[in-house]
């Protein structure tokens, strides 16, 4: 159902690699978070400063050794696009599959370093995407009794993988950080219990929808960004900054992206997730401890 689609990748090899330099591929959040945002603002050998230009990064920069792949996925987020309207990715397990069908095919242009190391690694949503990534290639790998894909960990920042009872830790670690009062802690409390009690009802919709509420309760009453609590407002300058610059027709042809295609996440990719987000993927975090 995901015939006609495109997945967009920009591969950033080691300063000096070789066959034993291991591969990442660095997975964004959202879900809609293009990788292009990993590779100028957080772990990448770019940086996109404040004028649009591009710039190297000179701390930080995983590329000193490792060779590291930047995705955007799932199908519909920032360059890659949806071939129908069913392409959009409604569960980890399609989401999987389609990264699984993709690196099978990335593999056999970079075939010079299929049989290096690979490592998962990302953030925020990354913490859905790759347990459930990785319990796919392991899983295919045990049933061909050979590693096709030569995994061999996984590195989750911030990951958002149990959120049943991640919930409940968002108003104490807003109290303890001296954000908020102790009215407004109780308020948020008692929307993360009605996320936790909605999520284990399986009710996944009313899950999400009171997380969001816990979390606009924090943020309205404190005003600091949710990723960073050294911080005030958001990090929309940067989305800005991305944005135009991957939008530019010299850019595109610099990175060979048909020159009709808009740099932007369709919206139907965090619709057809929705009910994906306060599900958890923790059960296949044992499994990937044994078999890795």
């Amino acid at each position: 159902k995901t015939e006609g689609s495109k997945m967009f990748y920009w591969y950033t090899p080691a300063d000096h690699t070789s066959s034993e330099t291991p591969l990442l591929i660095w997975f964004q959040g959202g879900p809609g978070s293009s990788g292009q945002l990993g590779l100028f603002f957080e772990v990448g050998p770019y940086y996109l400063d404040e004028n649009v230009n591009v710039v190297n990064r000179t701390t930080g920069n995983w590329n000193k050794n490792y060779n590291v792949l930047f995705i955007d996925q799932p199908i519909g987020t920032g360059y890659s696009v949806a071939g129908n309207e069913n392409a959009y990715a409604t569960s980890e397990e399609e989401v999987a599959d389609d990264l699984y069908f993709f690196l099978n095919e990335w593999y056999k242009i970079y075939d010079s370093v299929k049989e290096a190391p690979l490592y998962l690694t990302g953030e925020s949503y990354a913490g859905h995407y790759i347990p459930a990534f990785a319990f796919k290639i392991v899983q295919e790998n045990e049933k061909s009794g050979v590693n096709m894909i030569n995994l061999k960990g996984v590195a989750i920042g911030d990951g958002l993988t149990d959120p049943c009872s991640q919930v409940h830790q968002g108003p104490q670690a807003a109290f303890d950080f001296g954000l908020v009062d102790v009215k407004t802690l109780e308020k948020s409390k008692v929307s993360a219990m009605k996320a936790d009690i909605a999520c284990h009802q399986q009710n996944y919709t009313a899950a999400h929808i009171y997380r969001n509420e816990m979390e606009n309760i924090v943020a309205e009453a404190s005003g600091v960004n949710m990723y960073d609590v050294r911080e005030f407002g958001n990090y929309d300058y940067l989305h800005e900054r991305m944005d135009t610059f991957l939008n530019e027709n010299a850019t595109k042809e610099w990175l060979n992206v048909p020159l009709e295609y808009n740099f932007a996440t369709a919206p139907q990719v965090s619709q057809a997730l929705y009910d994906d987000v306060m599900q958890s993927q923790a059960d296949k975090i044992p499994y990937l401890l044994d078999h890795m």
